[in-house]
C-alpha cells in the first residue's frame, strides 16, 4: 500500500514539474508589433493589449483577464 502512495505522489509531482514550463510558455506575450509607438489604432492580440496603442508610454503588452469588463470592451467595442 505504501508503494502505491509513493508512486502516486511521484506521478503528481512529476506532472506538476512538467506542467510549469507549458503554462509559462502559453502566457508569454507576443512580440512587439511593427508599428511600435505609432500604432494608428488599438492593437489586441488574443488577450494581450499593446499599451502604446492606447496612449500609455510603456513599450510592453498588458494581459487582459478573460471575463473582465475590459476584456468585454476589447471584444465588443461600443
Amino acid at each position: 500500500m505504501k508503494m502505491k502512495k509513493l508512486r502516486g505522489t511521484v506521478a503528481v509531482a512529476a506532472s506538476l514539474l512538467l506542467m510549469g514550463p507549458a503554462v509559462e510558455a502559453a502566457a508569454a506575450p507576443p512580440p512587439p508589433p511593427a508599428c511600435g509607438y505609432s500604432c494608428p489604432g488599438l492593437v489586441v492580440v488574443g488577450n494581450w493589449l499593446w499599451l502604446p496603442s492606447i496612449g500609455v508610454d510603456e513599450y510592453q503588452w498588458a494581459y487582459v483577464t478573460p471575463g473582465s469588463p475590459y476584456w468585454h470592451l476589447l471584444r465588443y467595442p461600443v
